[in-house]
């Protein structure tokens, strides 16, 4: 029997890998959904060139794939850098693959304008927690920046796999406004000591500036949790909660 529930694509942010997500996709599949959790190419890697754009093809691959094997409607989920690729391979899809995705889920997620990076939108207050090596970048603490509200033992593991990121990943620019074609919900996370809620906010308003340009962007929301950097650790029902609803599934 063909599934009727949304595939959930849940694409994690820099440093983390696909195991970050796992009590999240214990909670969406008990409740019947099809997950998928693409690996960044850029995650860890040590030599690979041009990688936010190799990012970029990993997201969308893992898109295509889900609708090639039949998934009814897909909901994209980015986390954190996430935003910036995965909103670019939103932009890069056929028609008939943008009307398979009723709405995007951002987690802390950079929404930004064409043009802009990562470090561009963070010039005003360079995060500090970051440690350049060369031309990647480390989390030498990561507990209080990613997990200040996680479980000890958890926060510890999650930690303890955390990998590094080629610093050109924070330096490319956006191809593409792909936010500005879908409508979006905006998990605002209200102790995240990675990217302040300021920010946050600041880029819903980015989103919500292009309601009236195009269709899907007129249909944006943020919801806030109580919740660090990684509420897909710390709150996995109440984040399953938000994308469930994204999915169309509760009210």
């Amino acid at each position: 029997m063909a599934n009727t529930k949304a595939h959930i694509i849940l694409v994690p942010g820099a440093y983390h890998q696909p195991h970050h997500w796992d009590p999240l996709v214990k909670v969406l599949e008990s409740a019947g959904y099809p997950v998928s959790v693409p690996r960044l190419p850029s995650v860890g890697s040590r030599s690979l060139s041009d990688p936010m754009a190799k990012d970029t093809v990993a997201i969308k691959d893992a898109i295509v794939k889900a609708i090639d094997d039949g998934a009814i409607s897909i909901v994209p989920v980015f986390h954190s850098y996430a935003g910036i690729p995965g909103f670019d391979a939103l932009a890069s899809l056929s028609p008939y693959q943008k009307a398979k995705i009723p709405r995007v889920v951002c987690i802390s997620a950079f929404i930004v304008p064409q043009g802009v990076s990562l470090v561009d939108f963070q010039a005003k207050a360079p995060p500090t927690y970051a440690q350049a090596e060369g031309d990647h970048a480390t989390i030498p603490d990561p507990i209080p920046v990613f997990y200040n509200d996680v479980a000890p033992e958890l926060a510890a593991r999650a930690a303890s796999t955390l990998l590094s990121m080629p610093v050109e990943a924070f330096t490319s620019p956006a191809q593409h406004e792909g936010w500005a074609e879908f409508p979006v919900t905006y998990l605002v996370c209200a102790k995240d000591n990675a990217i302040p809620v300021a920010d946050q906010l600041e880029m819903v308003e980015t989103c919500r500036k292009c309601a009236g340009r195009t269709g899907g962007a007129a249909s944006v929301e943020d919801v806030t949790l109580q919740s660090s950097h990684s509420p897909m650790l710390r709150m996995p029902v109440e984040t399953a909660g938000v994308i469930r609803r994204a999915a169309g599934e509760i009210s």
